[in-house]
C-alpha cells in the first residue's frame, strides 16, 4: 500500500489544497485506487500530482467521502465532470456515511444541472455504517464517528498487505481508537496544538493516539492555516517527534 498526500490543508487556507490522499492498494494482486477526500480545491492538486503515483487516467475506483462539508465532499462536481471528459466509463464506487448518495447528487445537480444525465459511467453508492466493515473491490473499509459537529466517519482502510487510518475531522472517540489499532500508517486532522477547538483534534490528542494505537507512522493534516504558517517550530516541539507533517505530493509507503 502506498499513500499520495494531494492535499494537507483546512477549509480556507491558501497555501494548502484541502486535506486529500490517493491510496494504492492491492487486492489478489490487482492494482487499486481509492481517493480519501475531495474537497473544493482537492481535484486540482490530485490532477497535478497522481502522476507520481501513477495514477490511471480515468480516475480512481473508489472515491470515499468521510463527512459532507465542502473542503470534503465539494470537489467531487469538479472530479466528475473531468472523469467524463477523460472518456471514463467503468462505474465510480463513492463510499462514505448513510446519506452519501443524497449528499453527492445534490452537489452534482447544483454544479452543473445536466451532469449526471451526461456522466460516461454509472456511480454506484455504498454506505458504511459503524461498527460493520464494507469490502470494496477486495478491500476493507470500517468506519467510526469522530467528535465533529457534521458527523464524520473516520476510516480504517486494509488490502490483502496493509492497513491504514484517515480521521476525516474531528479528534479522535473511544470507537476511532479501536479503528486506528495497530495500522501501518495513522492520518489524523489536527487542526491546533493543544484541545479545544470545537470539532477538531489537536497536535497533543494526536500523539497520545499514536502513544495508545501503535501505528506503523504518524502523519498530521489540516493544521490550522496560521499554526502552519507562523508556528511550526511549537507545532514540531508539540509532535516531540511522534510523526510528521506531509507536504502535498509526498508518497508514504505503508508497511504492514
Amino acid at each position: 500500500m502506498r499513500v499520495l498526500f494531494c492535499g494537507v490543508g483546512e477549509a480556507f487556507d491558501d497555501a494548502q489544497p484541502n486535506t486529500c490522499l490517493l491510496v494504492e492498494a492491492f487486492s489478489d494482486g490487482a492494482r487499486r485506487e481509492v481517493l480519501l477526500d475531495c474537497g473544493f480545491t482537492a481535484p486540482y492538486s490530485y490532477w497535478r500530482h497522481g502522476p507520481s503515483l501513477d495514477a490511471a487516467p480515468d480516475g480512481p475506483d473508489i472515491v470515499w467521502l468521510s463527512h459532507f462539508h465542502g473542503d470534503h465532499f465539494l470537489g467531487f462536481p469538479a472530479l466528475a465532470a473531468r472523469l467524463t471528459q477523460s472518456g471514463r466509463t467503468r462505474d465510480l464506487h463513492v463510499a462514505g456515511r448513510q446519506g452519501v448518495g443524497m449528499a453527492v447528487c445534490r452537489a452534482l445537480d447544483l454544479a452543473y444541472p445536466n451532469l449526471r444525465e451526461n456522466l460516461g459511467f454509472a456511480l454506484k453508492f455504498d454506505e458504511c455504517l459503524p461498527g460493520e466493515p464494507l469490502e470494496m473491490s477486495g478491500l476493507s473499509f470500517s468506519g467510526a464517528f469522530t467528535t465533529h459537529p457534521e458527523p464524520c466517519l473516520a476510516l480504517r482502510l486494509e488490502d490483502e498487505a496493509a492497513s491504514l487510518y484517515y480521521s476525516g475531522d474531528g479528534a479522535p472517540s473511544a470507537e476511532c481508537l479501536a479503528l486506528a489499532w495497530g495500522t501501518g500508517l495513522l492520518v489524523q486532522e489536527a487542526y491546533s496544538i493543544a484541545p479545544g477547538s470545537p470539532g477538531h483534534g489537536s497536535v497533543e490528542e494526536t500523539v497520545q493516539l499514536a502513544r495508545m494505537a501503535s501505528p506503523g507512522a504518524l502523519a498530521l493534516v489540516h493544521l490550522e492555516r496560521r499554526l502552519r504558517a507562523d508556528s511550526l517550530p511549537e507545532v514540531m516541539a508539540a509532535l516531540d517527534g511522534a510523526g510528521y507533517l506531509p507536504e502535498p505530493g509526498h508518497i508514504h509507503d505503508v508497511r504492514p
